[in-house]
């Protein structure tokens, strides 16, 4: 079975970001520190623009904001 999800975040170079960990490049699957070379915020996400360390590969993640009404 083609796991399409996996194939898009590749082509489309994006990965899910882990506060502490930072994001894992799509290419190389290097992890890479929290440095980013920017951050916007737009409908509920945190996009964070990043270049592989091992790699060099620009690539961008995304972190949901948790919007909790307790």
């Amino acid at each position: 079975m083609i796991d399409f999800k996996i194939i898009v975040e590749k082509i489309y170079h994006i990965a899910e970001y882990k506060p502490g960990s930072g994001a894992k490049c799509p290419l190389c699957n290097e992890w890479n520190s929290p440095n980013n070379t920017g951050i916007k915020i737009k409908n509920g996400a945190k996009y964070r623009y990043h270049k592989c360390s091992n790699c060099g590969l620009k690539y961008k993640s995304v972190e949901l904001i948790s919007t909790s009404t307790d």
